[in-house]
């Protein structure tokens, strides 16, 4: 089975500092999921869930630009 996400992670970034670069990211196009709700114990506040069920090769490039923008906005 192929897999359609993954948890990445971000860096010395809080969980503050997360749900800033979330909205920055909708506001570039790109979303995703906070990480931390994915962990039952110790949730790592510095991740991000990101699914690429839907991207192309075509399209990833792109969707990383657009991340990288969201990730150094300040």
């Amino acid at each position: 089975m192929a897999r359609i996400c993954c948890i990445a992670n971000a860096g010395g970034i809080d969980v503050e500092r997360v749900e800033e670069v979330l909205v920055r990211g909708v506001e570039a196009g790109v979303v995703f999921v906070p990480g931390s709700a994915f962990f039952t114990d110790e949730p790592q506040r510095n991740t991000l869930r990101l699914s690429y069920s839907t991207v192309t090769p075509e399209t990833a490039d792109e969707a990383a630009r657009r991340l990288a923008v969201a990730l150094n906005a300040r």
